[in-house]
């Protein structure tokens, strides 16, 4: 009798936790039914997209300002007061590696990750070659030769100009699309050649307080011929014109050939554009502002 009794009370218990399996399955697919149907309308969607990007907008934003902190307290700490706690390149390298991290953090505000790969891409090659062609021929930025000073080289340069390269242009565009107006990051009529030629001479300006202290006090490349600027011809800013101007026109007008594709809020690019991801629903622009937000 008592194992009737027992098989009794679990067959109770079992027919108990089907019915609960059952109220439970009901009440989550009604749940899930209702969020589909409210979603389906725009101005829900809306909502939603718009919670996602403040997210992702603080994000982002907070990440930028941690490290340009960084970036300049180890500038301080590496100038100021400890400037030979480490050797040249591994200084260097920690550097650059914060404005590098910057650049794809800030880049995703405006652009892809894939559109910022592809800058990458251009500005290290076309720096390369460029970079080895003068210390080759002397075109176009003079007679030079670079020390052991820099670490590990690419060819006949080292790996770190390539990068130094790469984190200032970011820098430089990102100031000549703000000083232009260019707020879409697809670039468009005479924004695509105007915007490279001012970040060119945007990056450029850089090189006026870096070469001479890489060069003439560190001797991290010795120009052979010197030249008038602290020890710097006038030719190498020529040929950092040049060489900036050619991979920003590249970068534009891959920008300009490549399909459109809704990523940012466009219109806020001065003020910290909006970087849109795909779990984060569609773009208001794309939502009628006449449906009711009551979901029913």
């Amino acid at each position: 009798m008592h194992e009737y009794a027992v098989e009794a009370e679990w067959g109770n218990i079992n027919q108990l936790g089907v019915k609960i399996g059952r109220l439970w399955g009901a009440l989550t697919q009604g749940i899930k039914n209702r969020v589909e149907k409210c979603l389906q309308q725009p101005r829900i969607r809306v909502q939603v997209t718009e919670r996602c990007m403040d997210m992702n907008k603080r994000q982002l934003t907070t990440l930028s300002w941690v490290l340009i902190a960084i970036y300049a307290i180890v500038t301080i700490l590496r100038r100021s007061f400890a400037p030979n706690l480490l050797p040249v390149p591994i200084s260097t390298a920690l550097v650059q590696l914060v404005l590098l991290t910057f650049m794809f953090v800030h880049g995703l505000f405006s652009y892809r990750l894939r559109d910022l790969l592809v800058f990458a891409a251009i500005t290290l090659v076309v720096s390369n070659i460029f970079e080895n062609m003068s210390v080759l021929t002397g075109f176009p930025f003079g007679h030079y030769y670079y020390t052991d000073t820099l670490g590990p080289k690419l060819f006949l340069v080292p790996v770190l100009i390539g990068l130094g390269y790469l984190s200032t242009a970011y820098l430089g565009w990102t100031i000549a699309r703000v000083i232009s107006g260019a707020t879409h990051s697809r670039l468009s009529g005479h924004l695509t050649f105007t915007v490279p030629l001012l970040a060119a001479f945007m990056t450029s300006s850089w090189d006026l307080t870096i070469d001479p202290i890489y060069a003439t006090i560190n001797h991290a490349w010795i120009w052979l011929d010197g030249g008038s600027y602290f020890g710097v011809p006038f030719s190498n800013f020529l040929g950092w014109l040049l060489t900036t101007f050619v991979y920003f026109q590249l970068f534009a007008l891959y920008l300009k050939g490549r399909p459109t594709v809704q990523s940012t809020d466009e219109q806020q690019f001065a003020s910290h554009p909006i970087l849109w991801s795909d779990r984060c629903g569609t773009a208001p622009e794309q939502c009628d502002e006449k449906h009711e937000w009551d979901c029913h």
